[in-house]
């Protein structure tokens, strides 16, 4: 519990409820509009530094649907949105509370602030458990939710570090990830850069949506992209990597060549083939010097630039 008074659990729920009512306040959403959201008191909720923009968060527990008559209880018989009394239907055989549950902020709301036909991918569900399925939620939870989709936000090594051991999808993500930090510069000043970011604009063909975010050296994302890694594979994102592969390694781009290295070594395993510092698998770069060298050849004992930036040094002493 964050309280020491015995009353935690009913300091978090209260904030929440709080939190809830000034989400109108700001849709329809945006980077700036993110900024205006109220942030929670620390340990008031289920929450962390998650996000890239500071003060913003997002609700991270996996609320499950408990029995109704339970949750009207413990919102005190009220919608916690409008506050407005949950009313007990007309039906003569049962009596059943009006309304539904609202599976991002765990409330029982009444049918006009959570209708039931609303759906949306749960951050929680998605992050923690790979379940992209939508889900009913209220209704300003859905144009929440619906506007910050495709914005990324979400950085999820942070968020969750066991999540690569999880899911498959996900670690293949992060994988590609790792080469496609490496390839910005080359992006960036390719006189081609227009066909290179029309690659990243039009990765999902369906759907006009640039993944030049991928290109950061942080690992951040989208719901959005989390949901099309785990629907199609990454199949798209590993399409557009080896476009840029293929790009920057083929000898007609001379300007994208010209940033690439040779190997040091004299006895260069590789016969003198160059290399680029996104084929993780094939270079590795020095811990001490961060000079790049093709895998097979390199040995920290033996670092060629090391051994040049130490003769000077030898010199001055003798």
């Amino acid at each position: 519990r964050s309280y020491g008074d015995g009353r935690g659990e009913d300091k978090k729920t209260e904030h929440r409820s709080g939190w809830v009512k000034t989400m109108h306040q700001v849709v329809p959403w945006d980077k700036k509009a993110l900024m205006r959201v109220p942030q929670a008191p620390a340990g008031a909720m289920e929450t962390g530094e998650d996000t890239i923009v500071p003060g913003f968060f997002f609700l991270w527990k996996q609320y499950e649907k408990r029995g109704v008559a339970q949750m009207v209880e413990e919102q005190g018989g009220k919608c916690p949105e409008c506050d407005a009394e949950i009313q007990l239907s007309e039906n003569r055989l049962f009596a059943t509370y009006q309304g539904n549950f609202c599976f991002y902020t765990g409330f029982f709301m009444c049918p006009k602030c959570c209708s039931g036909k609303r759906k949306a991918v749960i951050p929680s569900y998605l992050i923690f458990r790979g379940d992209p399925e939508p889900k009913v939620v209220s209704n300003v939870a859905y144009a929440f939710l619906t506007s910050v989709h495709k914005l990324p936000l979400i950085n999820i090594t942070k968020k969750n570090r066991k999540l690569t051991l999880v899911h498959r999808s996900f670690r293949l993500l992060l994988a590609l990830h790792q080469r496609l930090k490496h390839m910005k510069p080359f992006v960036d000043t390719c006189p081609q850069r227009a066909m290179l970011q029309g690659w990243l604009n039009e990765c999902y063909p369906k759907q006009k949506y640039d993944i030049s975010h991928m290109l950061e050296p942080t690992p951040v994302y989208s719901f959005y992209d989390l949901v099309q890694c785990i629907a199609d594979g990454n199949r798209a994102v590993m399409e557009v990597t080896q476009k840029l592969v293929n790009h920057i390694t083929d000898r007609n781009c001379q300007a994208c060549l010209s940033k690439g290295f040779y190997c040091d070594y004299d006895d260069c395993k590789l016969n003198g083939v160059i290399g680029f510092k996104f084929q993780v698998e094939k270079v590795v770069s020095c811990p001490v010097c961060n000079a790049m060298y093709h895998r097979p050849c390199f040995h920290p004992s033996t670092c060629p630039q090391c051994a040049r930036l130490a003769r000077p040094q030898q010199g001055q002493s003798t």
